[in-house]
C-alpha cells in the first residue's frame, strides 16, 4: 500500500500547504486505521477506525454495522507500516457491540499483547485525553478511507485518505432515517462542493462509503501555556457512522461507545465516560 494522500483531490498546482494544515493531515494520515476484510491479494476496504488504550488494553473503534452479516472481527485486516501487502488480522479479539441500530457503534479489544505493540508501532494510539465532548459551533474534521479511492494492484491495496472540514448542523436533518436520538446523534454538513482539506480551493465532495467507522475530529485551540500541535488541537468527538451527500454526515457520539466501554467492565468504563459525559 503507497503513503495515504490526504485531501479530496489532486492537491492544486500552484499552492502551498499552509504548514498547520500540513501538520493536521500528517496527525490524521498516522491516526485513521483503514479497515479491510479478506486475505491480502483480495481484501476490499470494509472502513476506518481509530485505535485506543485505556488502562492498558488496546481498542479499535469503529462502527457497529462493519460486522452485521456474521463478520468476524478476526477476519478484518489492518496494514502494517512501511504500507504494503502485510495485513495484520484482528485475532485474537473480543467484539462488543449491542446490535441496536442508536448505539451503531462498535469496539473490538486486541488480545494478543504482540499484536497490539506492532500496531502501536505502525499507528497513533489515543488515549483519554484525545476525547472530548461536542462544542456547538467548533469546526470539525471527518477522515477516513472511501471504498472508491482503493485501487486494488499486484501485492496490495493502493488507498487515499479523505478528510473533509465540515460544521454540525443546529438540529437534525428531517430526511435523516429513523430512529434518532437527539442524545447520541450528531449531524454535520455535507454539501455537493466544498473546501478542500489541502489548499482551500472547491470541488466537488466525493461520496464516502468506505469511511464508516472513522473518528469525527473536533478542532479547538491546545491547553492554555502549552506549545500549539495538530495533537493538541484535535479531540475526537464521533464515529462516522452514515452520509447523505449534498447534504449530511452523521455520526454517533461518544457517549454511544462509552456506553459500550461500560459493558466491557466498570472500571474501563468508568475511566473513559469521565471523559465524554458531561459533569453533574
Amino acid at each position: 500500500m503507497s503513503p495515504t494522500r490526504l485531501g479530496a483531490g489532486p492537491r492544486p498546482a500552484k499552492r502551498e500547504t499552509p504548514p498547520h494544515i500540513r501538520a493536521q493531515e500528517e496527525f490524521l494520515a498516522r491516526t485513521a486505521v483503514p479497515i479491510l476484510y479478506g486475505v491480502e491479494d483480495t481484501a476490499v476496504i470494509r472502513g476506518t477506525g481509530t485505535l485506543f488504550q485505556f488502562l492498558g488494553r488496546v481498542f479499535l473503534v469503529t462502527a457497529s454495522h462493519l460486522f452485521d452479516g456474521g463478520i468476524d472481527p478476526g477476519s478484518i485486516g489492518i496494514p502494517i507500516r512501511p504500507f504494503g501487502p502485510k495485513l495484520k488480522y484482528v485475532r485474537p479479539a473480543r467484539l462488543n457491540r449491542t446490535g441496536e441500530d442508536r448505539f451503531d457503534a462498535a469496539v473490538v479489544e486486541v488480545l494478543d499483547e504482540g499484536m497490539a505493540r506492532e500496531l502501536a508501532a505502525s499507528w497513533n494510539v489515543l488515549t483519554r485525553e484525545h476525547l472530548a465532548t461536542p462544542v456547538a459551533g467548533a469546526d470539525s474534521v471527518v477522515a477516513g478511507y472511501p471504498s472508491a479511492s482503493a485501487v486494488s494492484a499486484s501485492g496490495g491495496i493502493t488507498t487515499t485518505l479523505v478528510s473533509i472540514i465540515t460544521s454540525r448542523l443546529d438540529s437534525p436533518p428531517p430526511d435523516a432515517q429513523d430512529p434518532v436520538d437527539s442524545d447520541l446523534d450528531l449531524f454535520f454538513e455535507y454539501r455537493r462542493s466544498g473546501p478542500r482539506y489541502r489548499g482551500g480551493d472547491d470541488d466537488r465532495t466525493p461520496d464516502l462509503e468506505g469511511i464508516s467507522g472513522c473518528s469525527v475530529w473536533q478542532l479547538g485551540s491546545p491547553p492554555s501555556g502549552k506549545l500549539w500541535t495538530a495533537e493538541r488541537q484535535m479531540r475526537v468527538v464521533a464515529v462516522q457512522t452514515s452520509f447523505n451527500h449534498s447534504k449530511f454526515i452523521r455520526a454517533k457520539s461518544w457517549k454511544a461507545v462509552a456506553t459500550l466501554f461500560g459493558n466491557i467492565d466498570e472500571e474501563i468504563g468508568g475511566h473513559v465516560q469521565a471523559a465524554v459525559f458531561e459533569p453533574p
